[in-house]
């Protein structure tokens, strides 16, 4: 398996492998979300999703015009009609309102790359690039692996949560960069970047390409299932989950309800 090394060497792009074609099912009668879905790796899921004749494929994006476009582009370019636009901004909790009776495939993509400064979100919460530049990103990836293998022991058997790197990829995450800081990026990507679509080959996989058994508190790496450093497995790490409970109490139990 492949091991467990995307936080600890970010900004250090590995060497590219040969990925296979993308993983194809039959989605007819199932409802796609896809959050993040109007570019890179969401629009190129979403794309590929719509060519397996989803019932519903939501497009979730934080404006209408950006999610009509991106509806505009996969009928063009698939043929596919029956894609929604819905309206979510996470800096916006108002936003956070609409609900489906069942939803079958849940892709909660999102990223951003903006300068470290200190941006407010509408209600008032620190932003996504204050809270990074406090070096904190590593064990922000660190949690995300941690709180999906909690998820899996807690949630019903028929839902699979699954959290996977789609590795260094082109897409529109860098294009606030001018000057040095964008000629650097350019050469790395020029050097070891994956295209989008690339990268969401490892979205499409770990949606409907594994097993449950595989792919239930997951995290994927190359189409794979990431060995787990020991330390993580350790029983003082899993009550990390049970010490932040007692910090902030009820934080895990309302954040499973929810």
């Amino acid at each position: 398996m492949a091991p467990l090394r995307d936080a600890a060497s970010y900004g250090k792009p590995k060497p590219k492998v040969v990925l296979p074609p993308v993983v194809k099912g039959d989605l007819t009668g199932k409802t796609v979300i896809v959050t993040g879905a109007n570019i890179g790796l969401g629009f190129e899921a979403a794309k590929h999703f719509a060519t397996m004749n989803p019932a519903q494929l939501i497009i979730v994006c934080r404006s209408m015009e950006k999610a009509q476009a991106s509806i505009k582009q996969i009928e063009k370019e698939t043929g596919y009609k029956n894609a929604e636009p819905m309206v979510l901004d996470l800096g916006k909790w108002s936003s956070i309102s609409e609900h489906w009776t069942v939803i079958d495939i849940l892709v909660e993509n999102a990223a951003v790359g903006i300068p470290g400064n200190y941006v407010p979100t509408e209600d008032g919460w620190e932003s996504i690039g204050a809270a990074f530049s406090a070096s904190i990103s590593s064990d922000a990836y660190l949690l995300n692996i941690m709180l999906v293998r909690k998820l899996a022991e807690h949630l019903p058997q028929n839902v699979v949560p699954v959290t996977l790197s789609p590795g260094f990829c082109v897409s529109g995450l860098r294009r606030w960069a001018v000057g040095e800081v964008a000629e650097q990026f350019k050469k790395m990507e020029d050097e070891s970047a994956y295209t989008s679509e690339e990268g969401s080959r490892h979205i499409i996989y770990s949606a409907i390409g594994g097993k449950d058994e595989e792919l239930r508190g997951a995290f994927m790496s190359y189409l794979e299932p990431a060995e787990i450093s020991a330390w993580m497995l350790k029983v003082e790490m899993i009550e990390l989950f049970g010490k932040l409970d007692d910090r902030i109490p009820g934080i895990v139990a309302q954040y499973l309800k929810a």
